[in-house]
């Protein structure tokens, strides 16, 4: 595994940094699988009016066929429901009580 720099996007109101991102890669150094640790699943269709940005990133990987697995992502709108639910390639994994006190 290694860890991807997924570069900077910006809008009309910040730049924001897309990370906690890994690559699995095949021995062939094919991306295997897209790993995203993040609260939120980054599968809009849309964000203020523009198909490619920091919250439709994750939605536009999945349209090219890659799998990703989002580990910990908690804020999930209907539309991000409803798209993962319509695709085989994404999985969300809750670990929220798996951390030791």
């Amino acid at each position: 595994m290694i860890e991807a720099n997924m570069g900077f996007t910006e809008d009309i109101h910040r730049r924001r940094a897309i990370g906690h991102t890994l690559l699995v890669l095949s021995p062939k150094d094919h991306v295997d699988a897209i790993v995203s640790f993040d609260a939120h699943p980054d599968m809009k269709s849309e964000y203020l009016g523009s198909r490619l940005n920091y919250a439709t990133y994750a939605r536009r990987l999945v349209e090219k066929v890659f799998r990703i697995v989002h580990i910990n992502s908690r804020a999930l709108s209907a539309e991000e429901i409803e798209s993962i639910k319509d695709t085989d390639v994404v999985k969300v994994i809750n670990v929220e009580g798996a951390r030791e006190t």
